[in-house]
């Protein structure tokens, strides 16, 4: 692969395909995932591993190097990203009639854990964003 995708490309028949081709996108996620076993992980795991991201960084910005500036920075642009990206979704999800994005997939696999994971990623940056700026 030549060029960095903003996105989890699939390999088809030596064809990458993008999650904009819905439809064959899904039928080549299934080749890989027959029973359905891993498709809310997988579409999940990008949102995971910025919240261990975060939970990494926050406190090496706050104790380790004793700069929250850094920690709050971090944070506010992930929330901003964050509802940037849900809103993108839930509007495009509706205009399309169609799971639009990562948490459009999330939604139309599971609306509980969706909810869940949503709220708990949100309450979680909101908790360390107000921690970092009480440090200030």
């Amino acid at each position: 692969m030549k060029t960095l995708l903003p996105h989890v490309a699939i390999k088809k028949h030596g064809n990458w395909i993008s999650p904009v081709q819905y439809e064959a996108y899904k039928e080549a996620y299934f080749e890989y995932d027959r029973d359905d076993h891993y498709s809310f992980r997988f579409i999940n795991a990008g949102f995971i591993a910025e919240l261990v991201f975060i939970l990494v960084c926050v406190p090496i910005f706050n104790v380790v190097i004793g700069y929250p500036p850094l920690s709050i920075s971090l944070l506010l642009t992930a929330l901003v990203i964050y509802f940037v990206y849900l809103g993108m979704s839930i509007v495009m999800t509706i205009r399309t009639r169609n799971p639009w994005g990562d948490f459009g997939a999330m939604w139309h696999i599971s609306k509980l854990q969706s909810s869940i994971l949503i709220m708990l990623s949100i309450a979680i940056k909101a908790s360390l964003l107000v921690y970092s700026i009480s440090l200030v």
